[in-house]
C-alpha cells in the first residue's frame, strides 16, 4: 500500500471496526502502514484470511482513510492506492511483493484511492512500459531528438521575421509526435530534462545555420523546467542564446495546468529579459481569463479560432 495524499492523525479512529478473522481495528491497521510496516507483517500473524477476507481488508483500509478526511475531522485529505497479490505454487516472496507492487501502481494509475488485485498481463504492461522509458532515455541522451525550424512572416511585408524551433523525436518512433514525446517525459519524470536539451537543441541549431540575429527564435518552455536549474553541460550553449530575441513559448496545456507555476515562470522569464508568447490560446476558453496577468508579447490563436471566428466558443 502507498499513501498518495495523507496526514494521518487522531480522526482516523472514526473506523473502530475490527477486520474480520482478527481483534485488529483498521485505525490500527492504517497506523502500522503509516509506520512503514506492511500488510505481510499482518498476514504472518493472521495467515488464515481468506482471499474475499483480504479484499474485504483493502476496502476498509480505503473506507477508513476517506472517512479521516470528511469535514469536520481532524484530518487533511488523505487517500490509498493498495496493491494485492495472491500466493500461487512455484512464485517466491520477492516475485509476490513484486507483482503487489505492479497491482499498486496499476492502481495508481487507474485514480487512486482504490485497491487492484494483480494479473499476469499487469507485469507485461510494466515491461512494455520500461522498454517504452529505456527507449525514450535513448532519445534524449543519444542526440535522435531533431529541431526543425518554422519561419514566422510579416503578413504585411511577406518578409521573415523569425523561427519557431519544433522539437522532435526519432523518425518511425513513438516519440516522433511531439504530444507523445512530452507526455511520455511527464510520465518518466524528465519532462524538466527534456526541456532543457530541445532549448539547447535550438539554439545549436541557431547558431550552425548562422541565424541572422535580427530575427527572433522561439523556443517552446515548460514551466516545470524553470524549477530545475539548467544543466552544468548545458549552461555555456544556452548562454550563447542571448544572441537572439528570445521568445518563450508556453502551451495552453501549461496555462490551465498550474496557473501560480505560470506566473512566476513568466516573472522569470521577463527578469531574463525574455519575451513571451502564449501558444494555442483559445482551444479552452479558462486560458483567456489569465492573459491580463502574463501580459504576453505573441499570442498565437488556435486553429479553432481561425476556423470559426463567429462561433459561441470564440465569442
Amino acid at each position: 500500500m502507498q499513501f498518495d495524499r495523507i496526514s494521518i492523525n487522531s480522526a482516523i479512529c472514526h473506523g473502530q471496526a475490527c477486520v474480520k478473522g482478527t481483534r485488529m481495528p483498521v485505525h490500527q491497521i492504517v497506523r502500522m502502514l503509516a509506520n512503514g510496516d506492511t500488510v505481510e507483517d499482518l498476514l504472518r500473524e493472521y495467515p488464515f484470511l481468506s482471499r474475499e477476507d483480504i479484499m474485504a481488508l483493502a476496502q476498509r483500509i480505503l473506507d477508513s482513510l476517506r472517512l479521516a478526511s470528511r469535514p469536520g475531522t481532524r484530518s487533511s485529505s488523505s487517500a490509498g492506492s493498495i496493491g494485492i497479490a495472491f500466493d500461487e505454487p512455484g512464485i517466491t516472496s520477492e516475485q509476490l511483493l513484486r507483482n503487489a507492487d505492479i497491482a499498486m501502481y496499476q492502481a495508481k494509475a487507474g485514480g487512486k484511492d482504490r485497491f487492484e488485485i494483480y494479473r499476469d498481463e499487469m507485469h507485461a504492461a510494466v515491461l512494455a512500459r520500461v522498454a517504452q522509458e529505456r527507449d525514450l532515455r535513448a532519445a534524449i541522451h543519444d542526440g535522435d531528438l531533431l529541431t526543425h525550424y518554422q519561419p514566422m512572416y510579416d503578413l504585411d511585408t511577406r518578409r521573415i521575421v523569425g523561427f519557431e524551433a519544433l522539437a522532435r523525436g526519432p523518425a518511425g518512433s513513438p516519440w516522433a509526435s511531439p504530444a507523445n514525446l512530452f507526455a511520455g517525459a511527464t510520465d518518466a519524470g524528465r519532462l524538466p530534462e527534456l526541456d532543457w536539451i530541445c532549448r539547447s537543441a535550438a539554439v545549436r541549431g541557431a547558431l550552425a545555420a548562422d541565424l541572422d540575429p535580427r530575427l527572433a527564435l522561439f523556443v517552446n518552455v515548460e514551466p516545470a523546467s524553470n524549477q530545475t536549474p539548467c544543466p552544468d553541460d548545458l549552461a555555456d550553449i544556452i548562454t550563447i542564446a542571448d544572441r537572439w530575441p528570445i521568445v518563450c513559448e508556453i502551451t495552453e496545456r501549461a496555462i490551465t495546468g498550474d496557473p501560480g507555476g505560470l506566473l512566476a515562470t513568466v516573472e522569470g522569464l521577463r527578469h531574463r529579459r525574455r519575451h513571451v508568447a502564449l501558444d494555442d490560446i483559445g482551444a479552452d476558453p479558462a486560458s483567456q481569463a489569465i492573459m491580463p496577468l502574463l501580459r504576453p508579447d505573441v499570442i498565437k490563436l488556435d486553429q479553432t479560432i481561425i476556423a470559426d471566428p463567429h462561433g459561441a466558443s470564440t465569442s
